[in-house]
């Protein structure tokens, strides 16, 4: 009887995930790339499985061998992302319905098992959906250069609920944020490395005083001020904790 306690105890993304945005996975996080990028940052960051980036596991190879062209495939799967959000019309992106298929069948996995590597096609698509996702993300709260017509209603909608939550994602702010990201480390291999356009801030970081947090945001950036410090014991008692948008 303990043990059966113990292994029910054992954490999974799912049980993570709820944990630290108090929001059960269901496909509605597919209708919005800043609450995808929130959700696989949490769990990669848990789990450590973005070391395997730079060294996976033996016998397995990153990027996947399927792939001509990985990071040509994730780019592409950002763009019709980020377009489809706007009316949400046909079909999602293929190579993000596969991926967020795999890790749905997976998501009350032990998290040990993806921080040994021991469901790498688990891995694999957490990896994928957390870049499809950063891909997805360019262009919010931030100009690029030749983004051009294509998902520009949808960039209006994250900029202006950037301006309204201080968040390019829909959970509420008290549990995690989402913000653009101005600059990448350097140096080091750090999860927040690994990603371009999108940075996460959880409780206990502010994101008005960089510097002292590790916050990528300029002092001068549209949001500052809406952060005067997070509470530290997140109330459970929300009753929706996806905002609007």
């Amino acid at each position: 009887m303990l043990m059966l306690n113990l292994q029910r105890e054992e954490p999974t993304p799912a049980s993570i995930w709820h944990a630290l945005a108090g929001i059960p996975i269901t496909d509605e996080l597919l209708e919005w790339p800043p609450d995808l990028f929130a959700l696989t940052e949490l769990i990669l960051e848990r789990s450590e499985a973005y070391r395997f980036i730079l060294s996976p596991p033996s016998g397995v190879e990153w990027p996947p061998r399927r792939f001509p062209s990985w990071s040509d495939a994730v780019e592409e799967a950002g763009r019709q992302w980020s377009v489809w959000v706007e009316d949400q019309h046909g079909p999602i992106p293929h190579l993000l319905a596969e991926e967020w298929s795999v890790f749905r069948e997976r998501d009350g996995m032990p998290l040990e098992h993806l921080a040994e590597g021991r469901d790498w096609r688990t891995c694999e698509a957490l990896l994928t959906l957390h870049a499809i996702a950063d891909e997805a993300c360019a262009g919010l709260g931030v100009a690029l250069d030749g983004s051009g017509g294509k998902g520009c209603i949808y960039r209006a909608h994250g900029r202006e609920l950037l301006a309204r939550t201080g968040s390019l994602a829909r959970i509420q702010t008290r549990f995690v944020r989402v913000l653009p990201k101005v600059r990448t480390p350097r140096n080091g291999t750090s999860l927040r490395s690994f990603s371009r356009y999108a940075c996460v801030h959880r409780p206990g970081t502010c994101c008005c005083c960089p510097g002292r947090c590790g916050c990528e945001s300029p002092t001068s950036a549209p949001w500052r001020g809406q952060c005067r410090g997070w509470p530290r014991s997140p109330s459970a008692s929300s009753n929706s904790r996806l905002q609007k948008s």
